[in-house]
C-alpha cells in the first residue's frame, strides 16, 4: 500500500525461479542465451594478476588502487539497488578518502573509522525510530509528502514503458527457439 518494492527479495525471488525453477543449463550452458556470462570466470581469474604486473612494472597509484573482486561484487548487487545507493557511496567516499585524507590526514587517521561506525549505527537507530514514530500503531497513517509521492509522476510510477512492445507481443528470443 505504500509503494514498497522490497529489491532485494525480489532479486533473490528471481534467482530461486532461475536456478529451480527454470535451470542454469537452459540459460547458461554453450550456446544458451547467457552462455557469455561464463566468461566471466575466467576473466575474474586473470584480471588480479595482469593487474598486479601492470602496477609492478609502471608503479602507478591508480593501478594500485583496482581491485577487481570488489568491482565484480559491486555489479552483481546492483540488480536490487538503485542509483542513490551508488552514488552517496560514490559523494561519502570521495569526501573522505580523498579530499579529508588529503587536506586533514591527522584528524582522517583518527576519526575515519569511528565516523564510518557512527554512520552506520545512525543508520541502524534512525530505521528504528522512523518505523515507531511514524508507522507503527493501529491508526498510523504514513505521512504524505513531496519526498514520498514524487515518485509517482515518474515513468516508472506511471507504468510507462521505456520500449514499446515489438509486434510480436513479447521480447525475446521467438518462440520456439529457447530450448
Amino acid at each position: 500500500p505504500n509503494g514498497f518494492s522490497c529489491p532485494n527479495g525480489r532479486t533473490v525471488f528471481s534467482s530461486s525461479v532461475i536456478w529451480g525453477l527454470v535451470g542454469p543449463a537452459r540459460l547458461y550452458s554453450v550456446g544458451a542465451i547467457y552462455s557469455g556470462l561464463l566468461h566471466f570466470f575466467w576473466i575474474g581469474l586473470i584480471l588480479p594478476p595482469i593487474t598486479y604486473f601492470i602496477f609492478k612494472k609502471t608503479r602507478s597509484e591508480f593501478i594500485r588502487k583496482i581491485n577487481w573482486p570488489l568491482i565484480f561484487v559491486g555489479t552483481y548487487n546492483v540488480p536490487p539497488a538503485t542509483g542513490i545507493n551508488y552514488s552517496s557511496w560514490y559523494i561519502v567516499n570521495l569526501v573522505f578518502n580523498k579530499i579529508i585524507y588529503r587536506k586533514f590526514y591527522a584528524w582522517w587517521s583518527k576519526y575515519n573509522y569511528v565516523l564510518a561506525a557512527a554512520l552506520d549505527t545512525g543508520l541502524a537507530i534512525s530505521g528504528i525510530v522512523i518505523f515507531f514514530a511514524v508507522t507503527y500503531g493501529p491508526n498510523a497513517q504514513f505521512p504524505d509528502w513531496w519526498g514520498n509521492t514524487v515518485w509517482q509522476n515518474t515513468a516508472d510510477g506511471l507504468g510507462l514503458p521505456w520500449l514499446e512492445m515489438p509486434a510480436v507481443g513479447y521480447f525475446g528470443p521467438a518462440n520456439g527457439t529457447w530450448s
